[in-house]
């Protein structure tokens, strides 16, 4: 079987159904101007700072690491369970058990950059250093992912 590493290869092998739930909780987040777009913006800029840490780390995968952000409100979006809902995608073994919360250095990213949104800066640079990554590297990565969800969600 294919594994997705791209953005382009997640489009084509996840099928249409997925990504209409998505696209539809994008549409219906830009209808409401109101309420925030909160689980899309949220996934956006998870995604992105994961992968902007993967950048500088070096030994990762730029790819990988911003589908583990993307797909990690997959289970809140979705009602199901992670398990339930990553079924049928056929992520790579690294990413589908960061998603599912197996310890490994791409989830331990997602724990920091999810302890950084929260506040929680003792935590986030706690899980960046045990997954062998620059914790000074999770405010810059944070800020960038945020005004680039931002741009994005302006030019639609």
């Amino acid at each position: 079987g294919t594994e997705i590493r791209t953005i382009r290869q997640a489009l084509v092998l996840i099928g249409i159904e997925p990504i209409r739930k998505w696209a539809s909780v994008w549409c219906l987040a830009g209808l409401n101007p109101g309420a925030t777009p909160e689980l899309a913006t949220l996934s956006l800029v998870r995604a992105r700072s994961c992968e902007l840490i993967a950048e500088r780390a070096r030994h990762l995968d730029p790819s990988e690491l911003f589908l583990v952000g993307l797909f990690s409100l997959l289970d809140v979006m979705l009602s199901r369970t992670m398990a339930d809902a990553l079924d049928n995608i056929p992520l790579s073994r690294t990413t589908a058990d960061a998603l599912v919360g197996r310890h490994n250095t791409e989830r331990g990213i997602l724990d920091a950059v999810i302890a950084y949104e929260s506040g929680a800066w003792d935590n986030a640079s706690h899980q960046a250093t045990r997954a062998g990554v620059d914790r000074s590297l999770l405010p810059t990565a944070y800020t960038a992912a945020l005004r680039w969800a931002h741009d994005v969600g302006q030019s639609t």
